[in-house]
Order: C-alpha cells, then structure tokens, then sequence
C-alpha cells in the first residue's frame, strides 16, 4: 500500500508539474491557499481563476492572434 500511495504522488506531481509548464494553473490549490491565508476574501470561480492567470501569463494581452 506504501508503494501505491507514492506511485500517486509522483503522479500527481507529475500532472501538476505539466500543467503549469503549459500555463494551466491549479485551481484546488489557489483555493486552499486563499482560505488559508486570506478567509475573509471571496475566492474567485474557476473560470475567473483561470481567466486571470491567462491575462496574467500573456501580459493583459489576450490571445497572442498569430499562433
């Protein structure tokens, strides 16, 4: 049963650690994390979430038009 439960956290590791080499950021995390460090402020939806840290990656450009 150790083996497996290290065999899922590579994995998700693994998951994670592409996601955001292609700039999909981890939602469950920024949710956990502004509940931990900031309780009284709403925590935006999924799409907001995303949205923003396109934004955020494309430099408030939108879409890059060419590719």
């Amino acid at each position: 049963m150790l083996h497996l439960n290290r065999i899922k956290r590579l994995w998700r590791l693994w998951i994670e650690t592409t996601h955001l080499m292609v700039g999909l950021p981890d939602y469950q995390r920024y949710v956990a994390q502004q509940r931990r460090h900031n309780a009284n402020t709403p925590v935006m939806t999924e799409k907001q979430f995303i949205d923003y840290c396109q934004k955020r990656r494309l430099g408030g450009k939108g879409s890059r038009g060419c590719c």
